[in-house]
């Protein structure tokens, strides 16, 4: 009867998983702990668990050599305790992974219950987002942090990366349980609208982009084929953007004004990035080029961007004028607009707790050993995707979210970062697991 119960939690910890997320990183860290205690113990007192078995399994070698490289990494960097904390907290996504196999192969859990309950948390995100920019508070009663919506999170200002990041699960949950049912596609139809409302008012340009990424791909893979209605649609949710953004103070600000200030071009700089990114890209070449075969360790960036050798200014790229002053205390607005440009670039550096580029971050902080575990990584999850023919639909939306998490071009999170990390994680874990479905 013991073995039933630590069954029936271990399903309970992992279905909470989505839940925690959003109330947390501190929520989602215990959920985590619980659920690896558990599974230690199921592990340990059950008897139908082959151990041989976990030694063949191929992600869980693989993720055990990558895991004492970046140990390795930790205890050689120059603040290995810090490091570490880092570098030690991957551990966690092993367990998840073992857990919610265990959970699928003995029929404890199934893919539908699991899909079902994070898109019931979407739901519940989205429209606790959209209650808080109709009433400048949410369910909870949090208001915007530094006048940009977050909704449930706070001072976190993930919600657009959250929603686009876990996009995947509302279409196939659409292909799990359609079946024609018209209620069903209005249901989705719906939620898709408001993801986009809540995606577009979280200010995230990077989010937003993923957005319209991810309906590329959804047309590139022919997942959905392109006809003449979504062509219509497609240019009508565009233009609609377009006339929405101009025509609303905050959207202009976040995504008109902000790139406007953000896009003045370096000199002799063609890169079509944000300037305090391409500073924070330089700075984190800099460091691999001096540390290209096993770079600087798990989340040292921050550490090392200060240093002499790699702190990088705006003023190496680009002459900045010297501050208006105002002898006769009148002021214009334009002078005022531009010591606020001259201020912001006066200020503008490399440093920050991460390269906001994944591939720059793990090229410095990992090297090239450290970027062949992820290009291998990549390479099995194409490998085991077309191998498998005919491909589903399904496989196809686990693959395009994989695609845009690793996606180059755009700037992205701490990939040691509890929520970065755990958002990457996700399609890859049902994806190692798809076999279930």
């Amino acid at each position: 009867m013991h073995h039933l119960n630590f069954d029936n939690f271990l399903k309970v910890l992992f279905l909470l998983m989505p839940l925690s997320f959003v109330v947390g990183p501190a929520v989602i860290n215990i959920n985590i702990f619980l659920l690896f205690i558990n599974y230690l113990l199921i592990f340990f007192i059950k008897k139908n668990i082959n151990y041989s078995n976990l030694l063949k399994d191929k992600f869980f070698l693989f993720f055990c050599i990558f895991f004492s490289y970046i140990i390795f990494l930790s205890l050689i960097s120059d603040d290995a305790l810090f490091s570490l904390k880092s570098s030690l907290s991957f551990i966690k996504f092993v367990f998840i992974f073992l857990a919610f196999n265990y959970l699928l192969s003995n029929n404890i859990l199934t893919f539908k219950l699991t899909i079902t309950v994070f898109v019931s948390v979407i739901f519940f995100v989205v429209f606790d987002s959209l209650f808080q920019v109709a009433n400048g508070f949410n369910l909870v009663l949090l208001q915007p942090k530094y006048g940009q919506f977050s909704g449930i999170f706070g001072d976190e200002h993930i919600l657009g990366s959250y929603l686009t990041r876990t996009l995947f699960f509302l279409f196939i949950f659409f292909h799990l349980f359609k079946n024609n049912n018209k209620k069903i596609n209005l249901i989705f139809f719906l939620l898709l609208i408001c993801t986009f409302f809540s995606v577009l008012f979280s200010g995230e340009r990077t989010a937003f982009l993923n957005l319209f990424l991810f309906a590329s791909f959804l047309f590139t893979f022919k997942v959905y084929r392109i006809n003449l209605f979504s062509l219509i649609a497609i240019i009508s949710i565009l233009l609609f953007s377009c006339i929405f953004i101009l025509n609303n103070g905050y959207l202009y600000e976040r995504y008109v004004q902000k790139n406007i200030d953000q896009f003045d071009k370096f000199e002799n700089v063609l890169i079509p990035v944000p300037d305090h990114y391409y500073l924070h890209y330089l700075t984190g070449f800099k460091i691999f080029k001096d540390n290209p075969i096993i770079g600087i360790g798990p989340n040292m960036f921050r550490k090392y961007c200060n240093k002499d050798s790699y702190f990088t200014e705006a003023s190496e790229f680009k002459k900045i004028p010297e501050l208006i002053e105002h002898v006769t205390g009148v002021i214009t607005p334009e002078e005022i607009e531009l010591n606020t440009k001259i201020i912001r670039l006066n200020t503008l550096n490399g440093c920050s707790t991460h390269v906001h580029n994944m591939h720059i971050q793990i090229l410095a902080e990992l090297g090239l050993i450290g970027y062949l575990f992820f290009a291998l990584f990549f390479g099995y999850i194409i490998f085991n995707f077309f191998k498998n023919r005919p491909v589903s639909n399904i496989d196809k939306l686990f693959l395009i979210s994989i695609s845009i998490n690793f996606f180059p071009f755009l700037p992205s999170g701490n990939i040691f970062g509890s929520y970065f990390n755990f958002l990457i994680f996700l399609p890859i874990l049902f994806f190692l697991n798809r076999k279930y479905f």
